[in-house]
C-alpha cells in the first residue's frame, strides 16, 4: 500500500489524509457513544467553539474553525434542530445575529468535555509514538495553503509547462503563410462578419502591412503556429498605430498566447513612438472610448503617500487590477474559461466599481480603507457586478452609523484584528441580501 501511495506521489497525499480521516471519523462515533455525547463528529468544531460562550456571531464561528460561511451555516441549522443550540438577536441592534449553546447543549458540555480530555492524552502518546510531528506538519501545510491555495499552485506550474513551449517570433513567409491566413479567416468567422474583401487583405499581407513599416508576429507552441498579431499605422493620420490579425487557434487557450503577443506588439509600438493603439479603428470611429484597454497606461499610487492601514489593505491591489484588465482584454477570446481567469475577471470588475467616486464629491479615507478591504478580500463575490455599488452604499451607511469608531480608526492609519471582524461581519449579512 505504501509503495503505491509513493508511486502517486503528491497526489497520494489527499487520498491518504482521506483515509485517516475516515478512519479517525469511525471511531468518532463510537467514542462519543461511549461517554454519552450525541453530537455527530463533524459538528464537535462549532459545538466547542460554543462552549463557555455567552453569544457568537456566525463570522466569529467560521474564522475560529476555519470553515466557510455556508459550511457553518448548516453545522448550526443540525446543531437547532437537534436542541443544542439557537439563534437570537442583539437587545440594542436588532440588525445583528448571534448564536448560543442551549441548556441541553449546555448538559452535553460536561460529556464532551471527558470526551476532550481523554482524546487529547490518546493523541499525545499517539504523536509521540511517531517520529515526526504531526500537528507541526500539518499546521505548516495549511498556514502554506492558506498563503497560497493548491489550485493556484497547480495553476501557475501549467503555466510554467506551457510558457516553456511558446514562442514568440517575427512573420516569416515560408514558415508562417498559411498559418496566417487559417488563424485569421476562423478568427474572423467566429468572432465578426467574414467578408470577401477580408480574405483579400488577409492575402495581402505582405503589402497592406508589413511594406506600410508595419510588423507581424507568430505564436509557436513546440514549433507549431498558433497565434499572430499585427501591427501598421491606422490610415488616418490623425490617430496613431493598430492592432490587426489577432488570431489564437482556439485548441490551444489557456496557454497565454495572447498576452504574450500583446507584450511582445506593445514593447514594439513603445519603441516605434505609439501614443495611442487601437484594436479595432472602426469601433474607434463610431465613438467608442476606449476601443480596447491593454494596460498601456496603468496609475501608480506611490505606497509612501498612502496611510498604514491603506498600504495594508490595498497592497496587493494594483497588481490584482492590472491582471485583471490584461484577462479583460483577452477574455472574449478565450471559449473554455479556467475558473482562476473567471474569479479574477469577476473580483477586478466589483473592484473597478468600488474605485468610482462622483466628481467633487470624494469619499472619507475611512471608507475607502473600508470598502476596498471588502474587495480585496472577495467578500462581495456574490454580489451580481450590477448590484455592487448599492451594496457599498448599504454597507458604508451601516459602517457610519454603527461603527464609526471602526472608520476612524482606519482614517488614523489603524487596522485592527477586531475593526476587520466587524467590517467582514457587516459584509456578510449586508451581501448576503444580493445574491
Amino acid at each position: 500500500m505504501i509503495d503505491y501511495f509513493h508511486r502517486m506521489g503528491i497526489l497520494g497525499v489527499a487520498n491518504r489524509l482521506r483515509m485517516l480521516a475516515d478512519r479517525l471519523t469511525a471511531d468518532a462515533w463510537e467514542i462519543n457513544d461511549l461517554y454519552g455525547v450525541t453530537i455527530q463528529p463533524r459538528w464537535m468544531p462549532v459545538f466547542l467553539t460554543l462552549t463557555g460562550q455567552k453569544r457568537m456571531s456566525v463570522s466569529d464561528i467560521a474564522r475560529q474553525v476555519g470553515y466557510t460561511h455556508p459550511a457553518v451555516i448548516g453545522i448550526l441549522k443540525e446543531l437547532r434542530q437537534a436542541g443544542l443550540a439557537e439563534t437570537f438577536t442583539d437587545d440594542d441592534d436588532r440588525r445583528k445575529t448571534y448564536v448560543r449553546l442551549t441548556a441541553q447543549g449546555h448538559r452535553m458540555e460536561q460529556g464532551v468535555e471527558r470526551l476532550n480530555h481523554d482524546v487529547e492524552a490518546a493523541l499525545e502518546k499517539l504523536c509521540q509514538s511517531t517520529d515526526d510531528d504531526l500537528w507541526k506538519a500539518l499546521e505548516q501545510w495549511e498556514d502554506q495553503l492558506m498563503c497560497q491555495p493548491f489550485r493556484y499552485r497547480v495553476v501557475q506550474e501549467k503555466e510554467i509547462r506551457e510558457r516553456n513551449g511558446l514562442k514568440i517570433v517575427s512573420y516569416d513567409d515560408v514558415r508562417h503563410h498559411d498559418a496566417f491566413i487559417r488563424l485569421n479567416e476562423r478568427s474572423l468567422r467566429d468572432y465578426f462578419t467574414l467578408r470577401a474583401d477580408d480574405l483579400e487583405e488577409i492575402a495581402r499581407l505582405q503589402e497592406t502591412i508589413i511594406d506600410q513599416g508595419g510588423y507581424i508576429y507568430m505564436a509557436e507552441y513546440n514549433g507549431r503556429p498558433v497565434g499572430t498579431l499585427g501591427l501598421v499605422r491606422c490610415r488616418k493620420p490623425q490617430y496613431d498605430w493598430e492592432l490587426v490579425c489577432f488570431a489564437v487557434d482556439p485548441g490551444i487557450q489557456g496557454v497565454g498566447i495572447g498576452n504574450r503577443l500583446m507584450a511582445v506588439i506593445l514593447h514594439k509600438a513603445r519603441q516605434m513612438g505609439a501614443d495611442q493603439i487601437y484594436l479595432e479603428t472602426n469601433l474607434f470611429n463610431q465613438g467608442f472610448r476606449p476601443a480596447i484597454n491593454v494596460g498601456i497606461s496603468v496609475s501608480r499610487v506611490g505606497g509612501s503617500a498612502q496611510i498604514k492601514s491603506m498600504k495594508k489593505v490595498a497592497g496587493t491591489l494594483k497588481i490584482d487590477m492590472a491582471q485583471y484588465r490584461e484577462l479583460e482584454a483577452f477574455s472574449k477570446f478565450s471559449s473554455d474559461m479556467d475558473p482562476v481567469t473567471a474569479m479574477t475577471i469577476d473580483r477586478g470588475r466589483k473592484n473597478n466599481q468600488l474605485l468610482i467616486q462622483p466628481q467633487y464629491s470624494p469619499m472619507p479615507v475611512g471608507e475607502q480603507v473600508a470598502i476596498l478591504y471588502c474587495g480585496v478580500h472577495g467578500l462581495m463575490h456574490d454580489v451580481p457586478v450590477d448590484k455592487v455599488r448599492s451594496c457599498q452604499d448599504q454597507f458604508l451607511e451601516q459602517m457610519r452609523t454603527s461603527h464609526k469608531d471602526i472608520i476612524d480608526h482606519l482614517a488614523a492609519g489603524q487596522l485592527l484584528e477586531e475593526d476587520t471582524k466587524a467590517i467582514e461581519e457587516v459584509m456578510g449579512n449586508i451581501a448576503g441580501q444580493f445574491k
